[in-house]
């Protein structure tokens, strides 16, 4: 980790994480840190409930958060084989087969049955929809309310989707 760059220590003796792989706190503050990089954000307060929620047996739904962490697009939050993409006629959405072969799942189903075990405050962390009648074709949507990527005028519609019916 040191020698990536990840982990630094500084002349003090402390470790130090380097701002432009995590940084937390204001994100006026972290563009001048970081100017035009792509960045996800992950609210400190949801992921200390979800590890609260996810222990033990059930920490494994947490990991599925953090492995699609890098599949989702900053701007739409989908999940997709092209993450930093902004224009929306070139994002290329990734099937929940595709997911599968990437996180190691043998079969798409239990990769969906997963994802679908995963919530946060009664809504699903993970969406799908179908534009074919392959199941494994489906498309995967992230919950804004759990991981935020974009500034927000994107998301509006996919906001609709989590909430209760």
């Amino acid at each position: 980790m040191t020698d990536l760059g990840i982990l630094n220590e500084d002349n003090t003796g402390a470790i130090r994480v380097n701002p432009s792989v995590f940084y937390r706190g204001a994100e006026k503050d972290f563009k001048k840190v970081a100017g035009a990089m792509q960045y996800t954000r992950v609210y400190r307060k949801t992921i200390r409930e979800l590890y609260a929620m996810y222990n033990g047996r059930t920490i494994k739904q947490l990991g599925l958060i953090y492995a699609v962490l890098p599949y989702i697009n900053f701007n739409y939050n989908i999940v997709c084989h092209n993450a930093e993409e902004y224009n929306k006629d070139n994002v290329k959405p990734m099937t929940t087969a595709d997911l599968a072969k990437k996180l190691g799942y043998s079969k798409a189903e239990q990769l969906t049955k997963a994802l679908r075990g995963v919530k946060y405050e009664g809504q699903r962390v993970f969406g799908f929809f179908e534009c074919e009648d392959d199941a494994r074709k489906k498309k995967i949507v992230v919950n804004p309310n759990v991981i935020y990527a974009g500034s927000g005028e994107k998301l509006d519609g996919i906001k609709i989707l989590f909430k209760s019916a």
